[in-house]
């Protein structure tokens, strides 16, 4: 048992192998638990194996018996420039409730040029590998890269193929902020501060001193905080920050000789207009990246009040004006079609909480009920609609309280006085779709539980596309993984040793001690 939780230590946390020799760790051991001897480094890497080949097959087993599985690939070059495609599988696991798992299943060296071609086939011998089904694929999450796109599209074919939403609406701030030349300009101000901050000791003792004058703590005082290029939200979260402390930066200046001119009024109440823009772009990236709750549901509803929202601001500086023009000019762009996209829509149907309640666009709601239409006809376990009605005793979450779901009760209230006319014409989903929506705060997953013996036909349905993972944050998430992986081994790792702790990494507790 001590050395199983020593492995299982060892996986969760990306240790050394090499940790088990460690001169503090046997100290541990022997003050800890005198009588037990650790296995060494050699010993260990024999168990982890033998670990694996057995949960291997564990998770095979359950793979082959899912019927709705989502994919996430992306490809990751490392240190030494070789480069890896990685693979995370997603699905519900049905225990006493259902709960969303994902378990990291490959990390493959990449060897040759990374044609679509090539990057499919590496996919398709993965899937075989674990004995994953093409039918019981819902949904393969790939960013916009032209290679895997067609990779997953000419192997799986296009109607499983999904782009990540994150991927989508990353680049539609940095854009808009290149339509902006005068908020590059001010942007560049901004950073000139916060880089004095980060390399002058005179600057960043200053910032701290004031706060600490106002009662703040070394534990609690604020740095600013630098952006980082390849993530827009860090700019985001940069510019908050700064305003944040503006009353102490002046002060701050004053002490660095040559430090860079202080931001003026009308430029600071520019950045806190395009803070007011940005704030639910932010909301939407950090809501979307989950995968421990139904996000497929959410993309709709998230565009439309991110549209909603954007279009209520009111800023009266220039700079400000036509940002908020810029914003919604790429909103429009990358986002016009979305309510099109069938696995998204379908999705957003079949969640209680949103229903029609979104969709702007009457063709492609008409489409998507006619697309649930079409897949209840061809199930031929079609059951006889039960006359019950649904209690209201659906488990909830946590009350959300932020401003989407504001929104979105205001768009709920607003509707109910519009009659929409769109022809549903099975007896269940008509009466699904007439039914009221539910509390935001209830989960849907939950909902379709304790609702599938009063809608038989549409509760597979749901299942299968409430499941699906919309971006593929958790491929990039693994990437980080695996870097500390090979930092912490100092590169002295096959392709093999790296796909086997990965996996061993994602595997959850009770799965590792049963």
């Amino acid at each position: 048992q001590l050395t199983n939780s020593l492995m299982y230590m060892l996986a969760i946390d990306i240790l050394p192998l090499s940790t088990v020799e460690h001169t503090g760790f046997l100290h541990f051991c022997k003050k800890a638990v005198p009588l037990y001897s650790p296995p060494s480094r050699k010993t260990i890497t024999n168990l982890l194996d033998n670990k694996y080949s057995m949960l291997k097959n564990v998770y095979k087993s359950r793979f082959q018996k899912q019927k709705h599985i989502t994919i996430t690939t992306d490809i990751w070059t490392d240190v030494s420039v070789q480069s890896y495609i990685g693979v995370t599988i997603h699905y519900l696991k049905d225990t006493r409730k259902f709960k969303f798992v994902n378990t990291t299943i490959g990390v493959i060296p990449l060897n040759e040029s990374h044609t679509a071609e090539y990057i499919g086939l590496c996919l398709m011998q993965l899937c075989e590998d674990w004995g994953i089904s093409i039918d019981c694929i819902t949904a393969i999450v790939t960013d916009n890269a032209a290679n895997i796109v067609k990779a997953v599209t000419d192997t799986f074919g296009e109607k499983k193929h999904l782009r990540c939403f994150a991927h989508t609406l990353s680049p539609i701030y940095p854009d808009a902020v290149k339509a902006t030349p005068s908020l590059v300009e001010l942007i560049a101000k901004v950073k000139s501060i916060v880089t004095l901050s980060k390399q002058s000791v005179v600057a960043a003792d200053e910032l701290r001193c004031l706060q600490f004058l106002e009662g703040k703590t070394e534990g609690n005082a604020l740095k600013l905080i630098q952006e980082v290029p390849t993530r827009w939200n860090s700019t985001f979260y940069m510019i908050e920050r700064f305003l944040k402390l503006k009353d102490y930066i002046n002060n701050m200046l004053l002490k660095c000789p040559k430090a860079p001119d202080m931001i003026v009024r009308d430029e600071l109440e520019t950045l806190q207009e395009i803070v007011h823009i940005l704030k639910p772009i932010e909301y939407v990236t950090n809501t979307i990246s989950g995968d421990t709750y139904a996000t497929s549901s959410l993309v709709i509803p998230l565009v439309h009040y991110m549209m909603l929202t954007v279009k209520k601001c009111d800023p009266i500086t220039d700079t400000g004006v036509q940002f908020k023009e810029n914003i919604l000019t790429q909103l429009n762009k990358r986002f016009q079609h979305i309510e099109s996209v069938s696995h998204l829509a379908i999705a957003t149907l079949m969640d209680p909480r949103f229903k029609k309640t979104h969709f702007e666009i009457p063709l492609a709601l008409s489409s998507a009920i006619q697309h649930i239409q079409n897949m209840i006809e061809i199930d031929l376990s079609i059951q006889t609609n039960k006359n019950t009605e649904i209690e209201a005793s659906v488990i909830e979450r946590d009350k959300p309280s932020n401003h989407f779901w504001k929104i979105h009760e205001e768009i709920v209230a607003l509707k109910r006085l519009v009659h929409q006319d769109i022809q549903d014409n099975n007896i269940e989903l008509k009466k699904y779709l007439s039914q009221p929506v539910i509390q935001t705060s209830a989960d849907p997953i939950e909902y379709w539980e304790m609702s599938k013996h009063i809608f038989p036909t549409l509760y597979p349905i749901a299942v299968k596309y409430l499941s699906v993972v919309v971006t593929s944050v958790p491929a990039e998430r693994l990437f980080s993984k695996a870097g500390n992986i090979k930092n912490n081994l100092k590169n002295r790792l096959t392709g093999k040793r790296l796909s086997t702790l990965l996996f061993l990494s994602s595997v959850g507790e009770d799965d590792w001690y049963m």
